[in-house]
């Protein structure tokens, strides 16, 4: 398999954890044509990388996360939408490293989601979310920034909980993982 259309692949299929997607929408969102989309699932599906679901005439593909080898390329597909994010919005830097660094110590997953991780033309606030071990942590307050951050705090447990939840499975799909990329796919392939 190559690794770089494995890897954007798999950001797909990431993107698309609880619904699951289709062949030609993976290709789509993927840039990487059918055909060649079609041979690395098959080499994935050998692998035990993907899931396969049958519904009428359509085929549904999902990452296996119980399969550490997936949740490796799981986390290799999200540091790779982060350099990609940075790279697209390098003003955000700066902020997010000191939320991350002032977050870490208490919690396991810290990333971005909703319009801002969407790169929409104009985001509202800055959607948050800091998956916690145990005590709710208190934001820091970065006074020099004006941006608004809009802090959503969840415990490891009533994340894998409420994973199918509409509020969760935005994040699934946005997320812009600045610390934990490991411990939110472990999480997670206790939840799917």
């Amino acid at each position: 398999m190559e690794m770089k259309k494995l890897i954007k692949i798999v950001g797909v299929l990431c993107e698309n954890l609880i619904e699951g997607i289709n062949i030609n929408q993976i290709a789509k969102k993927s840039g990487i044509s059918a055909s060649s989309t079609y041979r690395t699932l098959k080499e994935m599906e050998k692998e035990n990388l993907i899931k396969k679901q049958k519904s009428g005439n359509n085929v549904f593909y999902k990452l296996n996360l119980k399969n550490a080898f997936a949740r490796k390329y799981a986390e290799l597909a999200s540091i790779r939408k982060r350099e990609s994010f940075f790279r697209k919005k390098p003003e955000y830097y700066e902020l997010f490293m000191m939320l991350k660094e002032s977050v870490k110590e208490f919690s396991s997953v810290v990333g971005v989601f909703g319009s801002l991780a969407r790169m929409e033309e104009k985001p509202g606030d800055i959607d948050i979310f800091i998956i916690y071990k145990q005590l709710k942590p208190i934001l820091p307050v970065f006074k020099k920034r004006t941006e608004k951050l809009s802090p959503f705090y969840i415990t490891e447990s009533e994340f894998r909980e409420r994973a199918k939840e509409k509020v969760i499975s935005s994040i699934i799909k946005d997320a812009i993982i600045l610390h934990g990329e490991c411990e939110f796919w472990s999480i997670l392939s206790e939840a799917v």
